[in-house]
């Protein structure tokens, strides 16, 4: 139905459907009644379903589009109220303190409370002259809620510190009683009201009540989405308000910075909506997205707010609503615009990343350091590298070491988008000292040379040879040596002489398909059944040493091993227990050798962004095989429903092979997070421990540097750690519950002494029992 369609997508229009709506219906005739019904029962069933599924954007602006039908006769406004009054209850059922999951504030109540009060500058003013008691009550449940709520609960999906985020609903809250405070009223060029044109028109509106909105009850198979941020990055943060005084009735003073001072508060959040709208509905196309924002009516000269709205989309967690580099394309297109101001509101706001860089997230530093090199890469990489190459200092570093690291990380993410002689050209002499080591064709130092040699004359080459005959020559290479007759001492042998053959394969393999990415996997691909049949022979020892041979040879040229790693996972001859215990080892190798780090090192490690990304990737393609075995397993339950006699038995079959594909990708990410949590919480009371002894000297450095801008009292290596902690707890709460009896039983000695650590173990059970969606909608 294209009225529906439109009037729930498009922001600023819903006013002008809803006022068609109700002149279509408006007349006594059979089809306008059952159309102004259909209408009616359409956008209400929208809005039910996306409730059901946690989608809260959409049943926004569908609750939203029944306000606007309201006001145009076609709905009842007691129907609406009773919709706001139902959700708001059901909110604050789950806000109450006896109501509240175990670990914490269920995020369904700020959910359903968030859908509800986003309708009331389309509503309230109608409800205030035609259901003044139900008004009342709405008002009360926002009071109640407003008592409840605490905004510190979501700190585990918070993009930053509080001096450069604010929740969403927090500021919400705020919103709705200042606009109660102002009669209920927005400003016409904020909420168009056509339907005041036609006021007697749709006086003899049908008014339809609509059914009952029921909220179904919670369950652990329902996520729902993550409470939003605003970052502020262009315009500073607005000084705290009274909220108490706002709820009495107080003066409702306006914010004199952000939006133009003469707008409200409530004002202020609705145009905001629309720009978090216009990027929702366009997102399909980001050349009419950036079109739309740069012309829409009420968005002229908010070009900070479109920068600050953009980026909050970009980092919210635990994931954006689209891929990231759909907000670089954005951010493009944006600043392509001919005599556009953006770029300078841009500008202001990479340099606050930049000041600020330690009160973010680690995942939403990443985000920012990888948006901006992308984005520097479509403008030549023109940068005022100048202004950064002050930190190009050992002793600069030591005092600023988060604007060193977002430095450091820029520089290498543009070599990847680019090359490295061509970003050594471009910066200063001074930006230098942050450029990484310059790419090798691959670090040969594990090598034997005689044995190498041989084996790349039978892989590669015109004389390469199949699989089989380059078993042999392996075998022939390294031949499993004399032992004594005894079993466990042939077996050891046997394992022995399988590892050394797979790792001078895959040793190779790797100088083989050096060249390029293609070369590798052409290579690879050929002797991919023996690599195979090694590795599972040689079982998790032989996965550990493939991926520290892939690790070594590639140590300079991070994109490679990541690729190269995948690659091999992928294949399943190595799994990614493998690839973490590499990212999070206590030991390098030294040529043929493996030695322990000392604690310099481990802590240089930790710090590296590299090392986390591969966590990432890890994390990712086991999430997409439990997602694909959980579409096939509802596709088999489907088939296996619907099938007839002669097809019972193949969808039955079909139906336990998807379960126990289902049971084994579930049991990978446990296995995945609970080894990954405990390699994490091990390193932190490891390095912690070792630096209890200079804990006093710490604690005078913090508090000195806590006076500098852009200062984060936690080392690099330690702020890494635990973000990763609570990004591996916000992307997987529904594999948590299976972990946190184990993980609390293994570091449970440990709280009072490494408080912070255990503060982040704290934040792993609120997820637990915040059923979070992996996604904000």
């Amino acid at each position: 139905m294209g009225l529906k369609r439109c009037g729930i997508s498009l922001p600023f229009k819903a006013p002008t459907y809803a006022t068609i709506a109700g002149l279509l219906t408006v007349e006594d005739e059979p089809y306008a009644k059952d159309l102004a019904n259909k209408l009616a029962d359409a956008v209400g069933k929208d809005m039910a379903a996306a409730i059901r599924d946690g989608h809260s954007g959409v049943a926004r602006r569908s609750l939203r589009f029944l306000a606007c039908l309201s006001c145009s006769a076609m709905v009842s406004p007691i129907s609406v109220a009773e919709y706001i009054l139902v959700l708001l209850d059901a909110a604050l059922h789950e806000l109450t303190q006896a109501n509240r999951s175990e670990y914490g504030v269920h995020c369904r109540g700020e959910f359903l409370a968030e859908i509800a009060l986003n309708a009331l500058p389309w509503a309230a003013p109608l409800l205030a002259e035609r259901a003044p008691e139900e008004l009342a009550k709405i008002l009360d449940a926002a009071r109640n809620i407003a008592e409840a709520w605490k905004a510190s609960t979501w700190r585990c999906v918070a993009p930053a510190t509080s001096k450069r985020c604010v929740e969403v609903f927090s500021e919400l809250l705020e919103a709705t009683f200042v606009l109660k405070n102002n009669d209920w009223q927005c400003a016409e060029t904020i909420i168009p009201r056509p339907y005041e044109e036609f006021g007697v028109e749709l006086s003899g509106g049908h008014e339809i009540l609509m059914a009952p909105l029921v909220i179904p009850g919670h369950s652990k198979l329902t996520r729902y989405s993550a409470p939003r941020f605003r970052l502020f990055l262009v315009n500073p943060k607005p000084e705290a308000r009274d909220l108490q005084k706002d709820m009495k009735g107080g003066d409702s003073k306006l914010f004199t910075m952000g939006l133009a001072s003469d707008r409200t508060l409530m004002e202020k959040h609705v145009l905001r909506a629309y720009i978090v709208d216009i990027v929702d509905n366009f997102s399909s196309n980001h050349v009419m997205a950036a079109e739309r924002l740069l012309t829409f009516p009420m968005l002229n000269n908010v070009d900070g707010e479109i920068v600050e709205g953009l980026f909050s989309q970009l980092c919210a967690m635990p994931d954006p609503n689209f891929a990231p580099v759909y907000y670089g394309t954005l951010f493009v297109d944006l600043c392509r615009v001919k005599d556009s101001r953006l770029p300078v509101k841009l500008l202001t706001a990479v340099e606050a990343m930049f000041q600020d860089a330690g009160l973010f997230d680690p995942e939403s530093f990443d985000r920012l350091t990888e948006w901006f090199s992308f984005h520097l890469s479509n403008f030549e990489y023109k940068w005022n590298w100048s202004d950064w190459a002050l930190y190009a200092d050992a002793d600069m570093v030591e005092k600023f070491p988060f604007r060193a690291l977002f430095c450091k990380d820029v520089l290498s993410r543009c070599i990847r988008l680019s090359y490295y002689e061509r970003i050594l050209d471009i910066v200063p002499e001074e930006m230098k000292y942050f450029l990484p080591p310059k790419p090798s064709s691959g670090n040969k130092s594990r090598f034997d040379d005689t044995v190498n040699d041989s084996l790349m004359s039978v892989v590669t080459g015109k004389d390469k040879q199949e699989a089989k005959v380059v078993m042999e020559r392996l075998c022939t290479l390294i031949p499993i040596r004399s032992v004594p007759p005894e079993p466990k001492l042939q077996q050891k042998a046997e394992a022995d002489a399988n590892n050394g053959r797979l790792t001078s394969l895959i040793r190779a393999i790797l100088l083989a398909g050096c060249k390029t990415l293609s070369h590798f996997d052409t290579v690879a691909e050929r002797y991919l059944a023996l690599l195979l049949q090694m590795a599972e022979a040689g079982g998790a020892e032989a996965r550990r040493l493939v991926t520290l041979e892939v690790s070594c040879f590639w140590s300079e040229v991070h994109i490679r091993q990541m690729y190269v790693l995948d690659k091999l996972s992928m294949r399943r001859v190595i799994d990614g227990l493998a690839i973490i215990d590499s990212v999070l080892s206590e030991q390098r190798a030294d040529g043929q050798n493996m030695v322990a780090l000392d604690d310099d090192e481990l802590k240089k490690n930790l710090s590296q962004s590299s090392r986390w990304e591969m966590i990432r990737l890890v994390m990712q393609r086991a999430r997409a095989r439990e997602n694909g075995a959980r579409t096939e397993l509802t596709a088999a339950s489907q088939a296996a429903a619907a099938a007839n006699e002669g097809e019972i038995e193949r969808a039955e079959a079909r139906l336990e092979n998807a379960k126990s594909g289902t049971e084994r990708a579930k049991k990978e990410i446990s296995e995945l997070l609970l080894f990954s949590f405990r390699r994490l919480f091990y390193l932190c009371q490891k390095l912690l421990r070792k630096d209890k002894s200079s804990e006093d000297d710490d604690m005078e450095k913090s508090e000195y540097n806590q006076n500098l801008p852009g200062f984060d009292d936690k080392p690099v290596w330690f702020w890494r750690c635990l973000g990763m902690i609570r990004e591996l707890a916000r992307k997987h709460p529904r594999h948590l519950p299976s972990i946190v009896e184990q993980l609390e039983s293994d570091t449970g000695d440990a709280r009072e002494q490494h408080q912070e650590l255990w503060d982040s173990f704290d934040i792993i059970k609120e997820v637990d029992g915040c059923a979070l969606l992996p996604k904000v909608w």
